[in-house]
């Protein structure tokens, strides 16, 4: 059954760090299953997120967080208005998010250009491929352009076959730039991927919405 879905584009605001924690496990889970040890991936769903999320969400401008959002959907079963976990339910659901900010290492400056940097993006597993995190990407990038950014890199697994197709698709270029992600008992490796940000070049804001049919 195809569901009809409007997502809306907003900014990331305190109160969303501690479903931004459960999004982005579910999303390392899905996308580095058989990259990453399943101990590791596991794992993280014992650990609260919401901590590491407050401290990103209160990072300075020009870093900014972009959530791709839309109504949650009812219950179909009705819910009892007087039942607290009813009234504590979310009203939106969050498809996507982006990051997005200043270089976190100036050795991936371009020589001429000011570079900004689109830190992270990940989907919610339930909404792949709905437009989410493409309204996303491109809201990030357009925040970038418009803070004076002229060109923005991000780093990739490089085994994520999917993350790399995905920015191949939006424009990015592979610079076959290789770096080690170290991470608790072994290391896998990153490959960075750059474009330019021109501002005509960037989609425009005037498609903050987007209607798509969602499997």
């Amino acid at each position: 059954m195809m569901t009809r879905m409007r997502w809306t584009l907003r900014r990331a605001v305190p109160a969303d760090a501690a479903v931004l924690g459960r999004m982005n496990v579910t999303a390392w889970q899905r996308v580095y299953r058989g990259l990453m040890p399943d101990a590791l991936l596991d794992g993280l769903s014992r650990v609260d997120q919401t901590p590491n999320w407050q401290q990103t969400l209160a990072w300075p401008a020009p870093h900014a967080d972009f959530l791709a959002v839309c109504p949650a959907e009812p219950d179909p079963a009705g819910s009892d208005p007087a039942d607290s976990r009813a009234s504590a339910e979310p009203a939106e659901e969050i498809g996507a998010y982006a990051t997005v900010g200043p270089l976190s290492e100036q050795a991936d400056a371009h020589p001429t250009r000011r570079t900004g940097e689109l830190i992270s993006l990940y989907a919610a597993p339930a909404w792949l491929r709905t437009g989410a995190g493409r309204l996303t990407h491109d809201a990030g990038l357009a925040h970038l352009a418009e803070a004076g950014f002229e060109h923005v890199v991000v780093w990739v697994m490089e085994g994520n076959a999917e993350g790399r197709a995905f920015y191949e698709a939006m424009g990015w270029d592979c610079d076959e730039v290789v770096r080690p992600l170290e991470l608790p008992g072994f290391s896998l490796p990153e490959i960075r991927y750059s474009r330019p940000l021109l501002v005509q070049s960037v989609p425009p804001r005037a498609s903050s919405a987007a209607i798509v049919e969602a499997g």
